[in-house]
C-alpha cells in the first residue's frame, strides 16, 4: 500500500525557494517547477508546488525551518493547512501535526 501524499506549496524570497526546490528535488527525485508571482505592490515572490508523500513533506519542512526563522519564507501550505510568515516553531508544529495525522 502506498504512502499518503499531499500538496506542498512554499513561497518566499528567490534564493531561499531555490535552495528549498533543490532539496525537494534531491529528496523526491521529481523535477519541481519554480514560479515567480507578482504582488500588487510590484514585489515578487518565488513559489514551488508539488504533490508528494507526507514523510517527504516532513523532511522538507525540517529543512525549511532555517529559512522560516530568517523570515525568508512567506507562506507554507500543506493540504488545507496554511501558515503565513512562519516561524521555526510554527513549522515544527506543522511537522508534528503531519506526524500525528
Amino acid at each position: 500500500m502506498g504512502q499518503a501524499s499531499s500538496s506542498l506549496i512554499i513561497s518566499g524570497d528567490q534564493k531561499a525557494i531555490q535552495a528549498i526546490k533543490n532539496r525537494v528535488e534531491q529528496l523526491s527525485g521529481e523535477t519541481v517547477r519554480l514560479m515567480e508571482k507578482k504582488n500588487l505592490d510590484g514585489s515578487s515572490v518565488s513559489v514551488i508546488m508539488i504533490t508528494i508523500a507526507i514523510p517527504l513533506i516532513q523532511q522538507i519542512l525540517t529543512f525549511v525551518k532555517e529559512y522560516a526563522n530568517q523570515g525568508r519564507v512567506k507562506k507554507i501550505k500543506v493540504g488545507d493547512i496554511e501558515i503565513e510568515n512562519p516561524s521555526d516553531q510554527l513549522v515544527q508544529a506543522m511537522i508534528n501535526k503531519l506526524a500525528n495525522d
